[in-house]
């Protein structure tokens, strides 16, 4: 039987592992034989665990054999790493407590094994829960990138079509052929537009649904493109001047916009923002343009008749297109190269001009294979260049660099080229000799040559700077072509001049914008260390309240004194209130509620009410968390404006997950203080045995340390968290004060509950936290719901960008047949040879632009290409071991009934 795809092998098992870990949990606490049955079955589960990390291993070496990289391959990874602390670490520490459990003779020492097993095993599931909604969201990216490629390849075939229809028609005049064609169009526009429409509402709700994710940039960076791109418009106006048919060349330029929008927003969802996967992703797309180039080539050999002239142009306007659109892609991040794509572009703008002029076969036949030879050339060029460049992409990318200095370096570069290329305009002015013009063409290229490099510097901070410095090497191109045919162009060289005076202008104007970006990250940083103590004396004043609050009998002296320090902490809120405003005004809303809130505690302690003053105590010290995050962000964004490196996060997390597990351990302890077994582990009893005295005070104080280990760590003072964890971090403090207090006053069952709720709270913030060390910064705040993130989308090899959109040969448009016309339905037609597996699969007959791509739609299963629903049937199929079964089957229930819900 054949093993189902990666992606779809990788999701079902882990929702498998997910669903017979989380099946284990509720039948810990049993008798010593049951106790040895979960201990046999975790025992197993550990190693399902392993054999998955292997097989991802496997995945990950295949990626990397093949040159894939980017955000999937990095997330596969952070799965694996996330799965081998659960094999090492967490899953031997149940085994561990299970056997201290079953053999200890001791009854406490076994309760104490009992509720490390079950604390344990409830950080397993919650983490393991967090990787299938972390998957899925990553899924539903891919899919929706796909969906969106693929919409961008339609609007390019409706394109084409239109531009064969504005070509055939001569004065506006339609027969009826062109008439049906036009017809065609028009119901094919519609049909685009509706279906992308719906694609980019699905794309704002899964913006919205994956929200403070590490994921959620990219959704929303193709959100904002669809609005700041213009899509929406480019359609309708499109669909609108398609019923005009005078208007068919204004409509196909902007269904090429409409075009170019929708392969931008692809790209946005699959790639990273990293300079090397943009790189790549340039090298496997020129790598297939210079495939389809050189059967276009060959085409073009073989034409006989006047109609095989007309398609093999159409085919060499397509890779005119794919050209564009990688020049566009890389003209900045790679501008030696994109110079060797524009000369490709210009040799294939050539052999069209020949393909379609009256020559007679024989001489177009004769002519345009040279052109289009230069053409290969030009794309081999640029194929060589962006590996160059990638392999320095790839050993400069662990030197982080500050941005500031970076571009404080630039400009003093740009004003050199300035010194020097007016200084060669006025020595080539004092020339009068040709021959002497004619040496001076390589001191111009070497000043273009450092004008692309400054270009290719400046495109990731100052991208104006960028666009200048791309101006000024063109214009420095024509002046050393003038050069080398002995010609003087005064014009170019002074237009060169007044580009990189612009570009120096530009630097000048990012360098002053991040030098206040300095000054504001200057104090924020103060500002966060001064929230962080109102955060830790805020918390303290809570934990004293919530012990008043719990006596029978409350001191008036201590209410006294906590009014004073709440009194204290208003002040100090009032004090960052207006240090917050100018450089993160987002905060101060916070911040002045936590201060009403404070006066509000400060008046009921006064009374004294303990009990009353609890409520807006722990609302300021929420509003405290919601600042800390606000300026926390703030201090992010601006560092990264900088390009100043994050916070250390592996000591920082490496120390907070030290902290949380002591704490675990800590709750664990009072838990089996309070009760002989932890809660949801008794079998029988509808209520636990009361503790002594002596137990609930030590349960107290195990509780009181816990809230005291994690409070540096809520408050920010190992270095900034996940959102995730700071949610489950904010909700464990609040649980264990409370638990603390009640314990303290020997309330067994509220101070039970809380202890149980800060246990959950400890394992979501300790599986948010791993998660975040392997690379996945996911947000667990609305796990508990169990919601993914969006809907499973395809396999992993369907997330690769392709290259162009239908190489000649395939049978998806009639256009691209020789002799056909658009509207007419293609033969079977005879597919390109086996791909040779260094350029991907663009070109085989199963590839990417094979039966794959040619079907509409976008979320059912009866929309889905044939090749993925034999895929996913086949999944359903496979034999996986007995005791997964119901899991699965109840899993695969599960997401129905979700979808139905929604």
């Amino acid at each position: 039987m054949k093993t189902p795809p990666p992606f779809v092998r990788v999701a079902t098992l882990l929702a498998a592992l997910f669903l017979a870990t989380a099946g284990g949990a509720e039948e810990a606490g049993a008798p010593s034989d049951r106790i040895l049955q979960q201990e046999l079955k975790q025992q197993q589960l550990q190693r399902a665990t392993l054999r998955l990390g292997e097989q991802l291993a496997g995945i990950i070496e295949e990626f990397e054999r093949n040159g894939l990289a980017g955000e999937d391959l990095r997330t596969l990874r952070a799965v694996r790493t996330v799965l081998g602390r659960l094999s090492e670490k967490e899953m031997r520490r149940v085994v561990v407590f299970l056997e201290q459990a079953r053999t200890n003779p001791d009854a406490g020492a076994s309760s104490q094994g009992l509720t490390g097993a079950y604390a344990s095993q409830k950080t397993i599931i919650t983490l393991l829960k967090q990787l299938v909604l972390e998957y899925e969201r990553q899924q539903a990216l891919y899919e929706l990138s796909i969906r969106f490629r693929e919409m961008a390849a339609r609007q390019g075939r409706n394109m084409r079509v239109g531009v064969w229809l504005a070509r055939q028609t001569e004065r506006n005049r339609f027969n009826e052929e062109q008439k049906l064609a036009l017809q065609v169009q028009r119901i094919d526009q519609l049909q685009i537009n509706e279906e992308t429409s719906a694609l980019v509402a699905r794309l704002n709700k899964l913006a919205v649904e994956i929200g403070g994710t590490a994921a959620s940039e990219r959704p929303k960076a193709a959100a904002k493109q669809v609005q700041d791109g213009g899509l929406t418009n480019w359609l309708f106006a499109a669909a609108e001047e398609l019923k005009n048919g005078q208007l068919i060349k204004s409509a196909t330029s902007n269904e090429k916009k409409a075009r170019d929008e929708m392969r931008e927003i692809a790209r946005l969802l699959l790639l990273s923002k990293d300079l090397a996967d943009l790189l790549r992703a340039a090298i496997r797309e020129t790598e297939a343009t210079i495939l389809f180039q050189k059967d276009v080539m060959e085409e073009t050999r073989k034409i006989e008749q006047a109609e095989d002239s007309l398609a093999v142009e159409q085919h060499q306007a397509e890779a005119v297109d794919v050209t564009d659109l990688i020049h566009r892609d890389i003209k900045d991040a790679a501008p030696v190269a994109a110079g060797y794509l524009r000369a490709a572009f210009d040799s294939m703008q050539e052999a069209r001009e020949v393909l379609l002029n009256d020559d007679p076969s024989d001489a177009k036949r004769r002519a345009a294979p040279a052109r289009q030879r230069d053409a290969v050339t030009g794309l081999e060029q640029a194929k060589r260049a962006l590996q160059d460049q990638l392999a320095k992409a790839e050993a400069e990318i662990d030197r982080p660099e500050n941005a500031l200095v970076h571009l404080r370096d630039l400009q003093e570069e740009v004003k050199q080229l300035i010194e020097k290329q007016e200084k060669l305009k006025q020595e080539a002015a004092q020339t009068a000799k040709p021959n002497q013009l004619r040496a001076k063409a390589p001191e111009q290229g070497t000043l273009k040559d450092q004008a692309q490099d400054a270009q290719q510097k400046a495109a990731p901070e100052a991208p104006a700077a960028a666009q200048a410095l791309d101006e000024a090497a063109q214009q420095m191109e024509a002046a050393q072509k003038a050069f080398a045919q002995s010609r003087n162009s005064p014009e170019a060289q002074q237009a060169a001049v007044d580009s990189l005076k612009k570009a120096d202008a530009e630097l000048g104007k990012e360098i002053a914008r991040l030098e206040d970006a300095e000054k504001q990250l200057s104090a924020l940083e103060k500002l966060s260390d001064k929230v962080s103590d109102l955060i830790k004396g805020q918390e303290q004043v809570n934990a004293d309240t919530a012990k008043e609050a719990a006596k029978p009998s409350p001191s008036l002296a201590q209410s006294k004194s906590l009014a004073n320090q709440e009194a204290a902490l208003a002040r100090a809120a009032a004090e960052a209130l207006v240090q917050a405003e100018r450089p993160s005004p987002s905060a101060a809303p916070h911040l002045a509620e936590a201060r009403a809130q404070m006066n509000d505690a400060k008046g009921q302690l006064g009374k004294p009410d303990a009990k009353s003053a609890e409520a807006p105590e722990r609302k300021a010290l929420a509003e405290l968390f919601a600042a800390k995050k606000e300026i926390d962000t703030k201090i992010g964004d601006l560092k990264q404006d900088l390009g100043l490196p994050p916070d250390s996060a592996g000591p920082s997390l490496a120390d907070a997950m030290a902290a949380i597990e002591k704490a675990q351990g800590e709750v664990n302890q009072a838990m089996a203080q309070m009760t002989g077994a932890p809660p949801g582990l008794a079998e029988s009893a509808q209520k636990p045995p009361a503790a002594p005295a002596s137990a609930m005070d030590a349960a107290a104080r195990e509780l009181g340390q816990a809230a005291q280990d994690i409070t540096p760590v809520a408050a920010g003072d190992m270095g900034p968290l996940p959102a995730a964890a700071e949610a489950a971090l904010q909700s464990a403090l609040g649980a264990l004060n409370q638990g603390a207090a009640q314990a303290a006053a020997h309330q067994q069952s509220p101070a039970q509950a809380n202890a149980s709720v800060a246990a959950q709270a400890l394992a979501q913030a300790q599986a948010a936290l791993a998660l975040a060390e392997a690379g996945l910064k996911s947000e667990l705040a609305q796990m508990d719901q169990g919601e993914p993130g969006g809907q499973q989308g395809q396999p992993a090899g369907k997330g690769r960008t392709p290259g162009p959109a239908k190489p000649p040969g395939q049978n998806q448009q009639a256009a691209n047949q020789p002799g056909r016309k658009p509207g007419q339905q293609p033969g079977p037609g005879t597919p390109p040879p086996r791909g040779t597996g260094d350029v991907g699969n663009w070109r085989g007959a199963g590839g990417a632009n094979g039966p794959q791509r040619a079907t509409a739609g976008f979320g059912s299963f009866v929309g889905l290409p044939g090749r993925d629903r034999a895929a996913i049937q086949q999944s359903q199929g496979e034999k996986y071991p007995q005791e997964y079964g119901p899991m699965v089957e109840q899993y695969l229930r599960n997401l129905s009934d979700q979808s139905q819900a929604k």
